[in-house]
């Protein structure tokens, strides 16, 4: 089904939230990449941009790993450690505010807070 929709690449999202963010990250990353490795006639993950021609090359559909909410995020250290366990994607708020930022359906847009900034530059980082 997944090559006869023409599809090359995807980018998967779950959201997390909350006090079981971290640990729902961590399991959403895990079982994705047990998937894509246990299917890796058809899938790749995608670690960097070219990672998304290499996988159509060689016939496969890559895989971009994401989050929606970066509750996973407790401390600084964490955006390298996800980066590390592939994630490539995580948006910083979803509907309601968290230590990040606003969120879409707050009623007054508090914007990125100061720790939300520091998570930004974790994250460029950790993209280097």
């Amino acid at each position: 089904m997944f090559r006869s929709s023409g599809i090359t690449a995807f980018h998967n999202s779950i959201g997390v939230g909350g006090a079981g963010a971290y640990d729902d990250a961590l399991s959403f990353i895990a079982a994705w990449s047990g998937f894509v490795g246990r299917h890796a006639e058809l899938f790749s993950l995608v670690g960097k941009a070219e990672d998304i021609d290499r996988a159509k090359l060689k016939r496969r559909i890559a895989v971009i790993m994401g989050l929606q909410n970066a509750d996973e995020f407790r401390d600084l250290k964490d955006v390298k450690t996800f980066h590390e366990l592939g994630l490539r994607c995580a948006q910083l708020t979803y509907n309601s505010q968290n230590l990040l930022g606003g969120g879409s359906t707050d009623r007054v847009d508090g914007g990125i807070s100061d720790y939300g900034v520091q998570i930004i530059n974790a994250m460029n980082e950790a993209a280097c």
